[in-house]
């Protein structure tokens, strides 16, 4: 979860809290990919939370998801 600015409030990973988002923000629903540290890629949905200045973000490996297609 993401605030206006783009900061991460919530993820799975503590390391990653209150760090600025790398990938693309807009104002509507989005579907995107984005390179992964580890030299991969990552699959994005980002949606912003109606009457509200978060977004949500859903980020899954590229390969994890081929794997379950």
């Amino acid at each position: 979860m993401l605030d206006d600015q783009g900061q991460v409030l919530f993820s799975p990973n503590t390391d990653e809290l209150m760090s600025s988002y790398p990938g693309t923000l807009s104002l509507e629903p989005a579907f995107y990919d984005l390179p992964a540290p580890r030299g991969t890629r990552d699959l994005v949905y980002s949606q912003p939370v109606v009457g509200r200045s978060w977004t949500v973000v859903l980020t899954i490996p590229a390969e994890r998801a081929q794997q379950m297609a």
